[in-house]
């Protein structure tokens, strides 16, 4: 009997221990401390709101969140999504931004576009199978990610190039993915190569075959290495032997090729990621710029899994259409090649101290010093004047920038002898410019501006006389000064930017006043010359 009571007494004393280590196993897991952190946090801005709040009835309504912020934390967050998925991603990630209008997380969740096991809250487990680690949007993995074709046979962003749905043949073309211009300038300068036109590029890439109406390649090859003894070395040690795309390096035998990989190609495209300094942080592929990043690079969102106190993170967790100038600075307007060197020298006049107001910022962050600008470079955003086939591209392999851009000053401005292009919209344009008019609120009937190659600039809006641009990212309104009928001293026949900088260069002060003293007030920029 003694020996019963033993056996009994020991059972109870290892389901016990079971049950304490069971709980101690589940209190210890990851989630919960994420769940425990978010919630200090998210308590901690409540009480902050409450003491701030203007009547008892906000107070009350706050003290009922905290409530339910401690009664219902930690547990296992499950979402319900369509086609019978379940993921269980935001028991770690809970309180991340959703990603945006166009991908709502109610209908996509996070393992369509990142991968991953979706109902593991363990680690590695739950991050097996990421695509793209952080960076589902890297070209390396696009295909299966952005590119994806779905079950009921959606292609998401790798559709119809008819209708320009072709979002990533298009995007590995252009010169910001190829470094085309930057590549071939440099061979050419040095007897690499015996012409201008571009041969190589970042990887191997094919473009659309070329139509005799502009100066384009059919394809490029991978920028090849000196000799095989310069190839690069993975973390583990690996030679990499091929291009992102698998496409196996060429040796040239001619010196400058290496010199390029190690001081340009390395860097400043789409397929890589931006330095790890301040200023020049961002991610790839698409999110090099759909995904902002601030020039110190801190996460300033609600996820507790993402750190807030080290450099490197995107501020939200948040693709976007409006981008703003400050997102292209991470790789534009850093620094200057010197071709001479074969080097890229950078600025060192960004951290002398804090501008006095916003528009000494944007003097200071937008161009370097000896730069020729006009107030519209620095006013607007980059894409209040590029449109999206310069930047996205066209789907055609263009040797350099100056190939690729289609708007100049005159496609906002006009010319002496003529107003911008402006057409009335029928609703039978291309399938493309309906979408862009859908998204703009534009309508058939309306007038438009066009550029020569026609593609619309829904954001610039006539109103009597006067042409009206709202800016993209900001919604800031401006009016447009034209230059037909001014007393503007241009060379019709001479459009690229550098002829209006001769006038109109922001350090020159005023621009000659057009022959309407009163339109020139209403022309105006605010705060410019």
């Amino acid at each position: 009997m003694k020996r019963y009571g033993e056996t009994v007494a020991l059972l109870v004393l290892f389901f016990a221990l079971s049950l304490f280590w069971a709980a101690a196993k589940e209190r210890s897991k990851p989630y919960r401390q994420y769940q425990k952190l978010y919630q200090a946090r998210k308590i901690a801005q409540l009480r902050v709101e409450a003491a701030q709040a203007s009547s008892s009835e906000i107070q009350e309504a706050i003290a009922a969140r905290i409530v339910a912020l401690k009664r219902t934390l930690p547990a296992i967050q499950e979402t319900q999504l369509p086609g019978n998925r379940r993921e269980r991603c935001l028991s770690c990630h809970i309180g991340i931004e959703s990603i945006g209008d166009a991908h709502p997380p109610e209908t996509f969740g996070c393992t369509l576009c990142h991968g991953g096991d979706p109902l593991s809250v363990r680690l590695p487990q739950a991050h097996s199978g990421l695509i793209g680690g952080r960076n589902p949007s890297d070209f390396r993995v696009i295909d299966a990610s952005c590119g994806r074709t779905m079950a009921d046979g959606t292609a998401c962003h790798n559709g119809d190039a008819v209708q320009e749905r072709d979002h990533i043949q298009r995007v590995r073309t252009t010169i910001m993915a190829t470094k085309a211009g930057e590549i071939a300038l440099p061979r050419y300068a040095f007897g690499a190569q015996k012409e201008r036109a571009a041969r190589f590029g970042v990887s191997a890439v094919h473009g659309k075959t070329p139509d005799g109406t502009r100066s384009v390649v059919p394809a490029l090859r991978p920028l090849p290495y000196t000799e095989a003894a310069d190839l690069p070395r993975t973390e583990g040690g690996e030679l990499l032997r091929a291009d992102p795309t698998g496409v196996p390096y060429e040796f040239s035998a001619h010196p400058v090729d290496t010199q390029l990989h190690r001081n340009c190609v390395n860097q400043c495209h789409l397929w890589a990621v931006g330095q790890e300094e301040p200023y020049r942080y961002r991610a790839s592929g698409c999110a090099a710029c759909h995904y902002l990043y601030e020039d110190q690079a801190y996460y300033r969102g609600d996820d507790p899994t993402i750190s807030r106190d080290e450099p490197g993170h995107g501020t939200v967790h948040k693709l976007t259409l409006k981008i703003p100038y400050s997102q292209c600075n991470h790789c534009h307007n850093r620094g200057n090649h010197d071709l001479q060197r074969m080097a890229f020298d950078k600025r060192t006049d960004l951290d002398h101290g804090t501008p006095s107001s916003e528009k000494a910022r944007r003097l200071m962050d937008y161009y370097n010093p000896m730069t020729l600008f006009t107030r519209c470079e620095w006013t607007l955003d980059c894409i209040d004047c590029h449109t999206d086939r310069e930047v996205m591209g066209d789907g055609y392999l263009y040797s350099d920038q100056k190939g690729q851009q289609r708007i100049r000053c005159d496609t906002c401005h006009g010319t002496l002898e003529r107003r911008p292009i402006l057409r009335e919209l029928s609703g039978t344009e291309s399938a493309k410019v309906q979408r862009i008019m859908r998204r703009y609120g534009r309508r058939a009937g309306e007038t438009a501006l066009f550029s020569e190659d026609g593609e619309i600039l829904p954001h610039v809006r006539p109103e009597g006389q006067r042409l009206i641009l709202t800016g993209k990212a900001t919604g800031k309104t401006y009016v447009l000064p034209l230059v037909y009928q001014s007393r503007c001293r241009q060379d019709p026949k001479v459009r690229d930017a550098n002829s209006c900088h001769q006038c109109h260069d922001i350090h020159l002060g005023p621009r000659p006043l057009p022959r309407d003293a009163g339109q020139e007030k209403a022309n105006e920029f605010p705060d410019g010359n």
